[in-house]
């Protein structure tokens, strides 16, 4: 498992607004009423400077290179706040990418992530991870996909966890395929995951029937744990 270096959120940059495209050729979101007569009103789009410290340097992100970003702090009633109270994690180097976990949301436990993707030092792209509490972290064999590990407490003795698993190269979900098991998010409650080969990885679940709250409970509670092991394929 690969160890995170937390990185600290310095500041935010002020906000700047993007003005009306009528004038000044930069991008406006209208909003149109579509009854007949209706007006048609203007709505102020703001965007962020995001900085982070990272090995004494500043990484700098626009907030509007991460739309879902964007939308939530342009949302939020205050959204200073929300940046002061975002962190950027960092994964890991494949080649010339490098890769970093943004946190955000003002939960206790549970927050959005999105892994943000860095080419030779400049913004590549980015894809929303999951909700949740983030566990870990594993390379496949070939370094070409990334799984992460998501849970959730259902009370204090259940826990769920999602497994998402990222295509680097291509910053896309990839989606785990077994002909008789259906993977659904948060479902199990998993107690281990490893790659066991480029596209294939392993999760362990436990050995019952059904995994409604009572049932995991009883499984968490027991001595034994007893627990099955699901072979997936990354498509």
């Amino acid at each position: 498992m690969h160890k995170l270096k937390i990185c600290t959120l310095i500041v935010a940059v002020v906000a700047f607004l993007i003005g009306c495209k009528q004038q000044d050729n930069r991008t406006n979101l209208i909003k149109s009423n579509e009854l007949s007569g209706g007006s048609v009103e203007s709505i102020d789009i703001k965007e962020y400077e995001l900085k982070f410290a990272h090995n004494d340097k500043i990484i700098k992100i626009k907030s509007s290179d991460i739309p879902i970003v964007n939308q939530y702090l342009n949302e939020s009633d205050d959204p200073e706040s929300e940046i002061r109270w975002m962190s950027l994690d960092y994964i890991g180097k494949v080649k010339d990418n490098t890769y970093f976990l943004l946190k955000y949301g003002r939960a206790i436990k549970l927050r959005d992530y999105v892994l943000i993707k860095f080419r030779r030092n400049t913004f590549n792209s980015s894809i929303t991870l999951a909700f949740g509490i983030y566990q870990e972290h594993k390379y496949s064999l070939d370094n070409k996909y990334l799984a992460f590990n998501f849970r959730y407490n259902q009370g204090n003795t259940v826990l769920r966890n999602d497994i998402v698993v990222i295509d680097l190269l291509e910053m896309k979900k990839c989606i785990l395929t077994n002909v008789q098991e259906k993977y659904q998010p948060f479902l199990w409650w998993i107690s281990d995951y490893k790659w066991v080969g480029d596209k294939k990885i392993e999760i362990s679940i436990p050995n019952i029937k059904e995994f409604d709250f009572e049932s995991l409970e009883k499984w968490g509670l027991s001595e034994d744990r007893e627990s099955r092991v699901i072979e997936f394929l990354v498509d």
